[in-house]
């Protein structure tokens, strides 16, 4: 990948730090932990607001609020930075008797009284953003400051991640198509050129992709069956001319106009409208074989230049596939551990999610697969708690696991990393080595950050892993935090599920946690398959070893805390390993 030479250095590293920043956000196959968050602070006010406005309307029950609350908690306390005009103290309040108290940590306060005061504060945060963009440009403020301190130390790294990922999820939730974002990132952050000016290069950047509405004029393919059913009646029907041919390989196309916010999302509207059309169409045919091509051209009103955009609105497509032998072993073991009924049906569903291209039914087709697999006869917990509990096991099982993988994954390219990772005595395997490097040996840990001089994030996250891997106290937070962060993400999920279900509506953030719930599944599906490997044929077997081994490492972190002593390297790999 090209990388822009940086005339200033400290500038220029934190330059790049932002230019991979972005990419490792935008990029289609990166680590779902390492993805563009769903929400940001600003976008969960209105997640928080929409929801208790349902509660409040009768149409959600109670309970949604409890799981948002906890969030809101974690999201402003948590957060290295709020910007100017929202105070640190908004979970102060003062009651009738003029008493001021901490609502997140009073065991006094009803739930009830909790989230009408949370609802006051998600409310004030949403309306001090209200004004155009204010949030893109808080961020931006922030991140011009962090550009002009004379030092670059970890906390600094820390908020400028935080402040980067903030801000390309308030792109996209403002609208703006992930892949225009992404494509804008390539062609102006990897790029092979110099940049003498790196704040401006940055600051400029920033300020260019923050979305404004214009006027697209957009042609796509269409089928001959489709023009031969609707020529007549759809008056945008055309055949094509050579150029459009061409890049098209179609004999007739659509023309339309639409407003957009960047050209990606204005072929999706054109074809949304137009699919609508085609869908009423089949309806009457008690058929689905009228359907549109992909791909289209795309050009501004004002420009005389079509840029040709491919289609991917399926999001469930762009994820990786598995190698060859990794697909031979799954069909091998499913074909010798004799039929499963509902984990069949499960794969069923999956391959008819995979074919759907509307994000509503995808979700609805993929939770089916968490209502197929995961029993949820005890009475002591409703449904969804037990399916999140479920998932949760089975998805911090692997945690660490995937966390080390795509970690090594993305520092092995560089020449001479592999060399030193394997001069670490202790370990089976490469990311084993890199655990207990990161872990103890300083020594072959500063000759890999030598080697990572131009990839600043890369060495921001060795520091930050070696700070956490050394401490289990700090192992077990991260742990609880990330089931949190779970289980959240999960309650949110079924939030969508039900509103889709009930009225037809969902949340504007659906696409992203549609991609969420398609990476759980496939590491619950993963798990399954590993234990029919073993020989158990049960789906329950790989839930409750999940349960265990989950249960297991958290007594070890436990034991090693309360006897206030370092870590052993045995200790170290049961809990993120084994």
């Amino acid at each position: 990948m090209a990388r822009i030479t940086w005339t200033d250095s400290i500038i220029g590293e934190k330059a790049q730090f932002i230019a991979d920043t972005f990419n490792e956000c935008l990029f289609d196959y990166s680590f779902d932990s390492n993805k563009v968050p769903s929400l940001n602070l600003h976008f969960f006010c209105k997640d928080y607001i929409a929801t208790y406005l349902l509660v409040k309307e009768g149409i959600m029950q109670d309970g949604n609020m409890i799981p948002l609350n906890e969030e809101l908690e974690y999201i402003i306390q948590s957060s290295p930075w709020l910007p100017t005009g929202i105070s640190n103290d908004l979970f102060f309040f003062k009651n009738n008797q003029g008493r001021f108290f901490n609502v997140s940590t009073d065991k006094n306060v009803s739930q009830e009284k909790k989230t009408d005061y949370y609802y006051s504060i998600a409310k004030q945060i949403d309306d001090f953003f209200s004004s155009s963009n204010s949030y893109c440009k808080s961020i931006v403020d922030q991140i011009n400051t962090l550009l002009d301190a004379p030092t670059f130390s970890i906390s600094e790294k820390r908020v400028l991640y935080f402040c980067v990922r903030e801000y390309i999820c308030e792109l996209i939730n403002l609208g703006l198509s992930k892949q225009h974002l992404f494509n804008r990132v390539q062609n102006d952050l990897f790029t092979n050129k110099g940049v003498d000016n790196g704040k401006k290069y940055i600051i400029d950047f920033l300020l260019s992709v923050i979305p404004n509405n214009e006027k697209y004029v957009v042609v796509f393919g269409i089928s001959d069956d489709v023009y031969k059913e609707l020529n007549g009646v759809i008056k945008k029907i055309r055949e094509s001319s050579q150029y459009e041919n061409e890049k098209l390989s179609s004999k007739y196309v659509v023309e339309s106009t639409t407003i957009a916010i960047d050209p990606v999302s204005a072929l999706f509207q054109a074809k949304e409208y137009f699919s609508a059309i085609i869908s009423i169409y089949n309806a009457t045919l008690h058929s689905s074989e009228i359907s549109l091509l992909d791909n289209g051209l795309v050009r501004k009103e004002s420009s005389k230049t079509y840029k040709l955009i491919n289609d991917k609105r399926n999001l469930l497509k762009k994820l990786p596939t598995k190698r060859k032998e990794e697909r031979d072993k799954v069909l091998k073991t499913v074909a010798s551990a004799g039929l499963n009924a509902n984990l069949l049906s499960a794969f069923e569903l999956h391959n008819n999610a995979l074919g759907l291209s509307d994000v509503q039914s995808q979700l609805l087709s993929l939770w089916s697969i968490f209502e197929l697999l995961i029993e949820t006869k005890q009475n002591f917990m409703n449904r969804v708690n037990y399916v999140s509990n479920a998932v949760i096991s089975v998805l911090n099982s692997n945690y660490y696991r995937r966390l080390f993988e795509n970690l090594y994954q993305q520092i092995k390219i560089t020449r001479g990393i592999n060399a030193i990772i394997n001069a670490e005595p202790r370990g089976d395997s490469a990311t084993e080595k890199l655990l207990y490097i990161l872990k103890d040996n300083n020594s072959l840990l500063v000759q890999i950050k030598e080697k990572l001089e131009r990839f600043p994030l890369e060495r921001y996250k060795l520091d930050f892993y070696s700070e956490l891997f050394t401490d289990a106290k700090l192992i077990h937070q991260d742990l609880i935090r990330h089931s949190n962060r779970l289980r959240w993400q999960i309650m949110r999920i079924y939030r969508n599920r039900c509103m889709i279900v009930h009225d037809g509506n969902s949340m504007p953030y659906l696409e992203f946690i549609t991609e969420n719930l398609h990476y759980y599944i496939d590491e619950v599906l993963e798990c399954i398959i590993t234990y029919m490997n073993l020989g158990n044929k049960k789906n329950d077997t790989a839930f409750n070893a999940a349960r265990v081994k989950e249960a297991h490492s958290i007594r070890i972190l436990e034991k090693v805390v309360s006897e206030k002593r370092a870590i052993t390297d045995d200790e170290l790999r049961k809990v993120l390993f084994t």
